[in-house]
């Protein structure tokens, strides 16, 4: 039979083993992302020059104090009352249908062009008239127009009457 197994040896990979494989894969990594961080480089760079770089550490360095901050000026009234607004505007937003909103902005820029388009300048005569009101376009309008025309001269007699 076999002896038993009293003591399990670690392999111990060695600390310059440990240190090549993580360089490796360090330089796989810069390999595989080297147009993204010479984009990074780049932003970073121009945050330096601008000075916004010095402004983003200060920031880091004192965050709580600008929460405090930040904080005690939300805290009074005149500015909870612009915060609530904010607050109320972002609901309002979010349950705002915006493909319903494009919908009715693309017909309303449609219907703003057809006023645009100018038709032949040939003169319309009677037969022409006529010829426009089998147009259900036309046929809409007219009744409308015809409607409130009724209705301004319904009121016209009330006020006569008084």
């Amino acid at each position: 039979m076999a002896k038993s197994i009293d003591k399990v040896v670690r392999l111990e990979v060695p600390k310059e083993k440990i240190q090549e494989q993580n360089l490796n894969e360090l330089i796989e990594a810069l390999s595989e992302n080297k147009n993204s961080l010479l984009k990074v480089i780049g932003i970073i760079k121009h945050m330096d020059e601008n000075r916004n770089l010095d402004t983003l550490s200060a920031m880091v360095n004192h965050q709580e104090d600008i929460l405090h901050n930040f904080s005690k000026e939300a805290n009074k009234d005149q500015n909870a009352a612009i915060l609530n607004n904010l607050a109320r505007m972002t609901e309002l937003l979010g349950s705002l249908n915006f493909e319903g909103i494009e919908t009715l902005s693309v017909r309303n820029t449609r219907n703003l062009n057809i006023g645009k388009e100018r038709p032949p300048t040939k003169r319309t005569g009677f037969f022409g008239l006529l010829g426009a009101l089998r147009d259900p376009a036309v046929q809409r309008t007219l009744t409308i127009i015809i409607y409130i025309l009724r209705g301004i001269g319904k009121n016209r007699v009330k006020n006569d009457k008084k």
